[in-house]
């Protein structure tokens, strides 16, 4: 049997030229469910291609049948927690998306 896949996802991601990967989980409060520090490759990359900026995540995944509106609803419940922290320190160094699949 192969991996599960999860054809929905929404994503809170957070980039960066500057601020690390530790420094954002740090203000986040909460390890991210992804992070690449500048420079890392990923292991499981067919080609071994640097990250040219930081990037930190936290997601939700669900089966095809799932509304997105609930993976969002999901999302929006931990980003909640992160709002008096790492949402409201976020500059100009940082970019943030939701990014919807």
């Amino acid at each position: 049997m192969g991996d599960i896949e999860f054809p929905r996802r929404a994503a809170l991601r957070a980039f960066s030229q500057t601020v690390t990967v530790e420094a954002m989980s740090a203000l986040a409060g909460v390890a991210p469910d992804s992070a690449r520090g500048k420079g890392q490759i990923r292991p499981e990359a067919a080609f071994p291609i640097p990250a040219k900026e930081h990037s930190w995540e936290i997601r939700e995944l669900g089966e095809r049948e799932m509304p997105l509106e609930a993976l969002i609803d999901r999302l929006f419940v931990r980003a909640l927690r992160m709002r008096e922290s790492f949402l409201a320190e976020i500059d100009a160094a940082v970019d943030v998306d939701l990014y919807v699949d």
